[in-house]
């Protein structure tokens, strides 16, 4: 691939000896990694409205310079991951404090996050082989395509992404344009070519018709919710920048999928949780974001409801100002979901047990309050309040 571009020899050896050097996607993933974390900082600390849920109960009074602490040596493992890639030490301290910095908050656990920590682990697994590193690398890369396609396959993904956020929007169209019957259901080309081009990026020998189709892909979700587009979830922009990288490195290495260091040794951890595990999220046996169910429209909403009075002053810059479905009949609505992008820039966290802890803590440090919690999914009907 680099033979494609007519640059002097000396820049195209070091061109060639940086995208040849296996390392090249640790420095990458920290370099975007570390926007990233600054982009929604506020989520890594515990001074902030949006209650702190941890993993583990005990776990749910840590000093909040704890986190302080976990933040920043997170952000100088990475800066210097960026100049010693090869560090076994600095990657495994950035992995156990990354795991330690989710289980004190699951919020933090985005998808995102759970990819960057796992290409640090994939490295250190493979680094001694490129060949087994890449396939590994390619795998994973795969499975975020296909299970992302296959979870748009649903009614919540074309009226609510597809009609309201790009048709309506992102593009302008209305509403009585967007309901012709061919226009919605042209939605379903974006899950079948997302799920297509990944099982083309897993089983194509020659990848460069997927890599070129993905990167399209997130170029237009870079304009669709960027700055000249809807200027939506500023959260995933490095991500999908990143995911650019890794695409271009694949076709720079030209690499080949070789299945069988996923049977083997530590890749196997990596073949179930990627490959395996995130089928159960089809039946609800496995968390949604863990199998990169994104934008997928059938993801659960929560809304809290509550009284209007002088002692919920500080969380009204939270409630909504339309309760169309007259889902708290008169009181006032916080959407949780919209309450984690406005103050901590990420969308929350959707589980139904990550709902029940929610709950408990929002309770405990909201004592005054009297609130009803209400979890609902597209078509929005069925409402079902959490105990």
């Amino acid at each position: 691939m680099a033979k494609v571009f007519y640059y002097p020899l000396a820049i195209r050896n070091v061109v060639d000896n940086l995208f040849k050097s296996p390392s090249i996607a640790i420095k990458i993933t920290c370099f975007f990694w570390i926007i990233t974390k600054f982009i929604c900082f506020k989520l890594w600390f515990s001074s902030r409205f949006f209650p702190v849920v941890s993993a583990f109960e005990y776990l749910q009074n840590t000093p909040a310079i704890v986190h302080v602490f976990l933040f920043y040596s997170s952000i100088l493992l990475m800066l210097l991951l960026l100049f010693f890639s090869d560090s076994k030490v600095l990657l495994s301290l950035l992995i156990i404090i990354e795991i330690c910095g989710c289980f004190l908050d699951v919020l933090r656990l985005q998808p995102w996050e759970y990819q960057f920590i796992f290409i640090l682990i994939i490295y250190l697994i493979n680094k001694k082989n490129p060949r087994n590193l890449y396939s590994v690398y390619i795998f994973v890369f795969a499975c975020i395509y296909i299970y992302s396609g296959l979870h748009k396959f649903n009614g919540g993904f074309l009226r609510t992404i597809w009609d309201n956020l790009l048709l309506k929007r992102f593009l302008g169209i209305n509403r009585s344009s967007i309901n012709i019957y061919w226009l919605h259901y042209l939605g379903l080309c974006i899950p079948v070519i997302e799920t297509l081009t990944g099982i083309a990026l897993l089983f194509f020998k020659n990848k460069k018709i997927p890599i070129v189709v993905l990167i399209g892909m997130h170029i237009f979700i870079l304009f669709f919710l960027g700055p000249l587009g809807l200027h939506y979830n500023t959260v995933i922009w490095p991500w999908n920048i990143l995911m650019i990288c890794f695409l271009l490195l694949f076709a720079f290495n030209n690499c080949i999928l070789n299945l069988k260091p996923l049977f083997s040794g530590y890749n196997v951890i990596i073949l179930t949780l990627w490959g395996l595990f995130p089928i159960l999220s089809f039946v609800g046996l496995w968390d949604s974001y863990l199998s990169f169910s994104l934008y997928s429209g059938n993801l659960p909403h929560v809304d809290i409801c509550v009284e209007q009075n002088h002692e919920n002053k500080k969380l009204e810059l939270y409630f909504s100002k339309t309760d169309k479905r007259n889902i708290c009949n008169g009181d006032a609505r916080i959407p949780i979901n919209a309450w984690a992008l406005n103050e901590l820039n990420v969308p929350l966290y959707p589980a139904n047990w990550y709902f029940i802890k929610f709950k408990k803590v929002w309770v405990e440090k909201y004592k005054t309050l009297d609130a009803k919690f209400l979890v609902y999914t597209y078509p929005y009907k069925n409402r079902k309040e959490i105990r």
